[in-house]
């Protein structure tokens, strides 16, 4: 039972969600494609590791790693084929889905992402009377950085 009386259940048979009698399918993440952007790269993991947690994929296990090549295509999957296997089939280096993440991240990431968005906040400016398109872009570039913010881009 959920909070406030509504009654959620998975099937994982079904691979759909019931709530208050509603049946809803949760979407497949989008494949990702090898393209060198951030923000395509963190999309496509929070919505892997979503998808799998819904469906009680253990993402501790290796078989979460071969899952989660089923969803590369083009350039990431060229990639995905060409790691080292293990006699077990699986990438010899590759033991669950962190790892796959470090390893997408490693390989696809621009090395200087956080120097170019940093870039861009600096270079920042206001335009014309869309304050709030101004404060949508800002936010994009905040949550790029995460953690990653120094004092000075706090403030």
């Amino acid at each position: 039972r959920g909070g406030r009386g509504r009654r959620v259940t998975a099937s994982k048979k079904k691979k759909k969600l019931t709530t208050r009698g509603s049946t809803f399918s949760i979407p497949q993440p989008d494949q990702y494609d090898g393209r060198r952007n951030n923000v395509r790269i963190e999309t496509f993991l929070a919505s892997l590791r979503g998808y799998f947690q819904f469906h009680g994929v253990d993402t501790s296990d290796r078989q979460a790693v071969r899952y989660g090549g089923l969803f590369l295509k083009d350039q990431a999957q060229t990639w995905y084929q060409g790691l080292q296997k293990a006699p077990d089939g699986f990438p010899e280096d590759v033991e669950n889905l962190d790892a796959f993440d470090a390893a997408i991240r490693a390989q696809f990431q621009p090395q200087d992402h956080l120097e170019r968005v940093r870039a861009k906040l600096r270079s920042a400016r206001q335009w014309g009377p869309n304050v709030a398109r101004f404060v949508d872009y800002l936010d994009e570039l905040f949550m790029q950085l995460g953690t990653n913010m120094n004092d000075s881009e706090k403030l």
